[in-house]
């Protein structure tokens, strides 16, 4: 189903996920934070998104060091990939504690109970069956499970993630416009992405067989357009289940806040969206066919716009002369690999 979002500064106040203006205005009497000696729910969700956007910063700038980087006289990038690699992994955290935080809102709107006894937000939220949370957990699973999956691998089996960059040579890449007879050419292209590095079935390492089917990879140009968007779907979804969180709850009917939120970092929050908006719209082999956010960020004369499309027409595949570059390391006992579409 399409997931279409707008925020509008001069209407909404900010550019940030809708829930974050309702968190705000929670009446007192429908929260138990400080029971639970914990944040109020709208420094919670502000903490977070600040995080998010902390690390999506890093991560756009290694893709510019990228870009902007020279080549030796071998014709390869001159980049430290390991910082790409990091930014990422730092972004991915980010993405899944934001998941954290949301079940922190939840158990804040709900009264404190005895049986309540599990440490974990989640589990807890299930112990004392909030009446919101498992349809929260089932609408944002299918975002959150495949890449906390990578999270899990990472942090219980010492899988890590490796960068790469897609290069042309010889010659631009050629795409086919809707219109057959035009060919749209693109010079000097680099597709940076990463890959969750593991053991394959045949014990060479490369990329992991249960994240990347097909020894694939996944482009920045993807995936940050993809999690950007998914943040305003969970916005949605907690926004839902806080609502109707508290009309079970306490009997209480939420109305739309009177006083709109003006973010204390707005300028940053925009540049990242206005950033993402920028990223070329070349993509992997394996990416062609998925439905691809569609990020746009514009500056009228009211304010700035985010609009966000999901999901929007599938990519067009590119054709041309490329060379993949990435940074691996083999040891003494795993002295064989794989990269990313080498052999299958």
């Amino acid at each position: 189903m399409p997931h279409n979002f707008v925020r509008r500064s001069h209407k909404h106040g900010n550019l940030y996920p809708e829930v974050y203006n309702w968190l705000r205005h929670i009446p007192n009497t429908c929260l138990f934070h400080v029971d639970y000696k914990d944040r109020h729910p709208f420094s919670r969700y502000s903490n977070s998104l600040q995080k998010i956007m902390e690390s999506y910063i890093k991560v756009l700038d290694e893709i510019e060091n990228v870009n902007a980087a020279l080549l030796n006289p071998d014709g390869q990038i001159v980049y430290n990939w390991n910082k790409l690699s990091k930014a990422q992994e730092e972004l991915l955290f980010s993405l899944l504690s934001h998941f954290d935080d949301c079940y922190h809102i939840l158990k804040s709107i709900h009264p404190p109970i005895l049986s309540g006894t599990e440490v974990f937000a989640d589990k807890w939220l299930k112990q004392v069956a909030h009446p919101t949370f498992s349809d929260f957990k089932s609408e944002t699973s299918i975002y959150r499970d495949p890449f906390s999956e990578i999270i899990n691998k990472i942090k219980h089996n010492g899988d890590k993630l490796c960068s790469l960059v897609i290069t042309s040579i010889n010659k631009p890449l050629s795409i086919t416009g809707k219109n057959i007879n035009i060919i749209y050419l693109h010079e000097n292209v680099r597709i940076p992405g990463y890959y969750l590095e593991g053991m394959q079935a045949d014990g060479v390492l490369g990329p992991h067989p249960d994240i990347h089917p097909g020894n694939t990879a996944i482009s920045f140009n993807y995936d940050l357009r993809y999690h950007f968007a998914n943040i305003y779907r969970v916005s949605k979804s907690l926004k839902k289940a806080v609502s109707n969180g508290i009309k079970r709850l306490h009997g209480v009917t939420l109305t739309y806040p009177r006083k709109l939120e003006k973010p204390p970092r707005k300028g940053q929050w925009e540049q990242v969206a206005e950033r993402i908006s920028h990223l070329s719209m070349l993509f992997y082999e394996n990416e062609y066919r998925k439905n691809i956010p569609e990020i746009n960020f514009l500056k009228t004369s009211k304010g700035s716009e985010v609009q966000i499309a999901t999901p929007r027409k599938r990519s067009t595949p590119w054709e041309g002369d490329t060379i993949i570059q990435s940074q691996f390391q083999v040891d003494a006992v795993a002295l064989s690999y794989r990269p990313p579409y080498g052999v299958r």
